[in-house]
């Protein structure tokens, strides 16, 4: 359900971006009474050089709510970023939280960015979680967004936990986004917990959601804990999404939960031996550390030859270090020659950069030559290069 967000951030990660983790450029940040007023971007011989967003230094000046960004090459000049832009304005309320994203031109006044608009709003609950996002172009009037496929987005809320979000038109109906679908509605119990989620068309008719299914089910015991989860084709017929699976059951012994997974038909997968997967999860339901058990429930490995495998979050609560165990729990090589990788995000979410790691958790090269690989996308999102770094820094190839 994590994945339900994303638009959101996408909208809303309007922070300043302090860090980069690359072996190319650094951030050299300036402050003044608290607040950073330049970031420069440099490569290792210490010299001005385009940083992750396009730009080798940005200048920041404030006044009042207002942050506003000015965008400049290594030779100082002022210069697009990649999101199209040559400077950008963030407005905050009183308790900081982002009002209104306004891209700027070299005049400071407001331009179109590379996916077509030029100023989104964002309004809250009393709660604090986001009610509307509106899109405008040059004017005041809200504009569909051709890059988006709508204007806005509108959602509901229970007690705090989602039941709508809406891609709207600008007459606030709703429209197919370029995702393919309008809604995604989450069906909740007395006590806010989810029981289905499902995504819909424009005039109410079921549509594919991003993972390949209509609709999810959930069933919960009298923990209100999941017992089973359960996909459905827009025919609220099993569909396996080309998971290989259509539903899967959870057991609970203690601080494990066995999840079995079945196909269409029933039969219980197999997945190179594997019949049940025993996981570990922390207070906000993401797991930890998982373990792969035989159809006699003994310890096994799985199709990449480990016996568990241990996860890490960052503090968007995404994946950021997977590490490979054996069948005793201690860190262990993968059949492809390493034991897990290390993964850094974009102010988008998006993987930025992957970095291999040895059952020391360092980073290792493996086959192919190279320890990194960094990802590169376009004002969409979508990706545009990938490119691939041995241990030193050196780019070994790109695609």
């Amino acid at each position: 359900m994590k994945r339900l967000t994303g638009i959101m951030i996408a909208v809303l990660c309007c922070a300043l971006v302090l860090s980069f983790a690359s072996a190319e450029v650094t951030a050299d940040t300036t402050e003044a009474n608290g607040k950073v007023t330049q970031i420069e971007w440099k490569d290792e011989a210490g010299n001005l050089a385009p940083g992750p967003e396009g730009y080798a230094r940005v200048r920041y000046a404030y006044k009042g709510n207002d942050t506003i960004e000015t965008y400049f090459d290594e030779e100082g000049v002022v210069c697009q970023s990649n999101e199209g832009s040559y400077g950008k304005k963030t407005t905050v309320d009183g308790k900081g939280r982002v009002t209104s994203v306004e891209y700027l031109d070299t005049d400071g006044k407001r331009m179109l960015n590379r996916m077509g608009y030029g100023m989104l709003t964002i309004s809250y609950y009393g709660f604090g979680e986001v009610r509307l996002v509106s899109y405008y172009g040059m004017g005041k009037r809200q504009v569909m967004v051709p890059a988006l496929g709508y204007a806005k987005v509108f959602n509901e809320y229970s007690y705090k936990t989602m039941t709508l979000r809406e891609f709207q038109d600008v007459n606030g109906k709703p429209v197919d986004g370029a995702q393919g679908y309008a809604s995604v509605k989450q069906k909740l119990d007395k006590k806010s917990r989810v029981l289905s989620i499902r995504y819909d068309h424009a005039n109410g008719k079921p549509a594919i959601g991003p993972d390949g299914w209509f609709r999810c089910k959930f069933e919960r015991d009298d923990q209100g804990r999941i017992t089973k989860v359960e996909y459905q084709d827009t025919d609220e017929n099993l569909t396996d999404r080309g998971a290989g699976y259509a539903w899967e059951e959870r057991e609970y012994d203690g601080d494990l939960v066995y999840v079995t997974r079945y196909d269409k038909s029933g039969n219980k997968v197999t997945d190179g031996g594997v019949a049940t997967i025993a996981r570990k999860e922390n207070e906000e339901g993401q797991v930890t550390e998982e373990h792969f058990l035989d159809e006699d429930g003994k310890n096994t490995v799985n199709n990449l030859g480990v016996g568990g495998i241990r996860y890490e979050y960052d503090h968007g609560g995404r994946i950021e270090t997977v590490t490979y165990l054996d069948t005793e729990g201690k860190p262990a090589n993968c059949n492809k020659g390493y034991a897990g990788y290390r993964d850094t995000a974009d102010e988008d979410g998006a993987t930025a950069t992957r970095t291999y790691l040895g059952t020391d958790g360092l980073a290792t090269e493996i086959a192919g030559g190279y320890s990194e690989v960094r990802y590169f996308y376009d004002a969409t999102k979508t990706l545009t290069d990938t490119r691939y770094y041995d241990s030193n820094g050196t780019q070994v190839k790109a695609e």
